[in-house]
C-alpha cells in the first residue's frame, strides 16, 4: 500500500489519523511522530498493525478508558476507585472536589490525603474541573473524587430556592464541560477514573435546592456513564460491575 493509496483508503472511510492510530493503540505522542516524520510511517504501521514488531520509535500502550464508579454514602466507592488507580502502571494524579469549608471537611481532607499513596500528585478541582484536568500529564492515571461535589459547588451559589431558568443554564454549563473532559480521554496515555454518588435513590427531597440537586448529578451522573468503557455500583464495599449501554460487558 503506498502513501496515496492510504490516504485514500482513509478519506473513503472518513478516517482521521488519530482515529486510525486509537484503532491501533498507539498514543498521541505516537501520532505526533508520525505527523513530524511524515507518512511513510503511517503506511508501515498500517501494513504491520497486526504484526508485531511495531515500527521502532512509536510507542504503543493500551487504549486509555474511562471507568465509572458510584454508590451511596460510605460504600466503599472511593476505596474501589483508589485501588484501581494503584494498578495502574502509570503516575497517579487524584483530582479532588471537595472544599476544606470547615473542621469537619478539612478533617475528611487529611484522613483521605493519608490513606492516598505519597507518590499521588493532588490538585484541587472544586469547580473548574475539565480545565484541571486538561492541564494534567498525558501520561498519568487522573482519579477525579467526585463529580458529587463538583456539581454542588457549582450549585450553590445560585442560592436556596434557585429559578428555574438558572438551573436549566446551569444544567448546560455541567454538560458543556463534561463534554470537554470526556473529550480529552481517548488522547491520554493512561485510563481515567471518575467518582460520583447515587443520590435518586431515596425519598424525593423536600427543598427546591434539594431536587435541583438531584436532577443534575442524576443527568451528570448518566451522561458520564454512558461513555465510560466500564462502570461500578458500589454497595457495603462490594463492587456490582453495570452492563455496558451497548448490550455488551467488556471483560
Amino acid at each position: 500500500m503506498t502513501s496515496d493509496e492510504l490516504k485514500q483508503w482513509m478519506a473513503e472511510r472518513n478516517l482521521t489519523l488519530v482515529a486510525l492510530a486509537k484503532a491501533m493503540h498507539v498514543s498521541r505522542r505516537g501520532v505526533d511522530n508520525w505527523r513530524a516524520e511524515g507518512t511513510r510511517p503511517i503506511v508501515d504501521i498500517a501494513l504491520n498493525a497486526v504484526f508485531p514488531p511495531v515500527q521502532a520509535g512509536v510507542e504503543v500502550f493500551p487504549p486509555a478508558q474511562l471507568f465509572f464508579i458510584t454508590g451511596g454514602a460510605r460504600s466503599g466507592k472511593s476505596s474501589y476507585a483508589e485501588r484501581l488507580a494503584a494498578r495502574q502502571p502509570h503516575p497517579v494524579t487524584y483530582l479532588a472536589t471537595l472544599e476544606p469549608l470547615d473542621d469537619e471537611m478539612r478533617a475528611r481532607i487529611a484522613r483521605h490525603q493519608y490513606q492516598r499513596p505519597e507518590d499521588w500528585t493532588t490538585i484541587a478541582a472544586p469547580r473548574a474541573l475539565a480545565e484541571a484536568y486538561g492541564e494534567r500529564p498525558l501520561d498519568h492515571c487522573v482519579l477525579i473524587d467526585c463529580l458529587s461535589l463538583w456539581v454542588s459547588n457549582r450549585l450553590l451559589p445560585l442560592g436556596e430556592a434557585p429559578a428555574l431558568n438558572a438551573i436549566a443554564a446551569l444544567e448546560q454549563e455541567l454538560v458543556t464541560e463534561l463534554e470537554e473532559l470526556l473529550g480529552l480521554v481517548a488522547g491520554r496515555d493512561a485510563d481515567t477514573i471518575v467518582v460520583s454518588n447515587e443520590v435518586g435513590s431515596g425519598v424525593v427531597p423536600p427543598s427546591a435546592l434539594g431536587r435541583a440537586y438531584r436532577d443534575l448529578l442524576g443527568r451528570a451522573n448518566q451522561y458520564v456513564a454512558a461513555r465510560a468503557d466500564r462502570a461500578w455500583l458500589l454497595a457495603a464495599g462490594r463492587p456490582l460491575e453495570l452492563p455496558h449501554p451497548g448490550g455488551k460487558q467488556l471483560r
